[in-house]
């Protein structure tokens, strides 16, 4: 995902320190178990960065599953917790969607039409959310 942040956002720091310290809050919720697999500069303004969220542990809190596959990918609701946690007029694209951090995030079907499966139940975050901990709704 192609992540811009605005100069009032970096004021006086850097993108890449942000954009860790973003990932940092949204670990305080996943156990430490989100990590990026991908992490670089775009262009030269120093304000973009592509990223690729993903995990540490596939039996651990955020861990993305595919029907009833275990894939080795951050789900919905770590995704939306990161970025939530980026600084308010964040531009994020992905998948030729462009959203904002503190936007409302919508569900979605991830699956098929014969096999449906919403993104916010493609995870096992309503199992570890048994103590109310998660900053989330998990029944969407």
């Amino acid at each position: 995902m192609l992540i811009i942040l605005t100069r009032e956002a970096v004021k006086d720091t850097t993108a890449d320190v942000v954009v860790q310290n973003a990932l940092q809050e949204a670990n305080k919720h996943f156990g430490g178990n989100l990590r990026f697999s991908r992490f670089d500069f775009a262009g030269n303004s120093g304000l973009r960065l592509n990223v690729t969220l993903t995990i540490n542990d596939v039996n651990a809190i955020g861990a993305r599953r595919n029907d009833t596959r275990k894939v080795h990918a951050a789900c919905w609701h770590a995704h939306s917790t990161f970025f939530d946690a980026l600084p308010e007029g964040t531009e994020i694209r992905s998948c030729q969607t462009v959203m904002h951090a503190g936007d409302k995030w919508h569900d979605f079907n991830m699956g098929s039409i014969a096999r449906p499966l919403m993104a916010s139940h493609a995870c096992n975050c309503m199992e570890w959310n048994t103590g109310g901990v998660l900053p989330f709704p998990v029944n969407v």
